[in-house]
């Protein structure tokens, strides 16, 4: 994804062997052991453009808009604006 740069965002890369399913129990394990008690969200940008090119390819004639005031996350916005 061009444009796309780790220090514009708070996202991580899974490593090989890993899913997204991992990654709240690592979550609740940092979080059980630390004072930061921020809210948190995990997304899978994929899942974001794999649904996002479904409903482009199913509904063609109906025009998609994302209502930013649900998740204004950067990165899922440029993933969303670069259709």
């Amino acid at each position: 994804m061009d444009g796309f740069h780790k220090e514009e965002f708070d996202y991580h890369i899974l490593d090989e062997g890993f899913t997204a399913k991992d990654i709240p129990n690592q979550k609740i394990n940092e979080v059980s052991f630390s004072d930061d008690k921020d809210a948190f969200y995990i997304a899978d940008l994929g899942d974001i453009l794999r649904n996002h090119l479904r409903w482009l390819k199913t509904l063609s004639h109906v025009t998609p808009f994302y209502a930013v005031k649900s998740n204004d996350s950067r990165a899922t916005v440029n993933t969303l604006s670069c259709q």
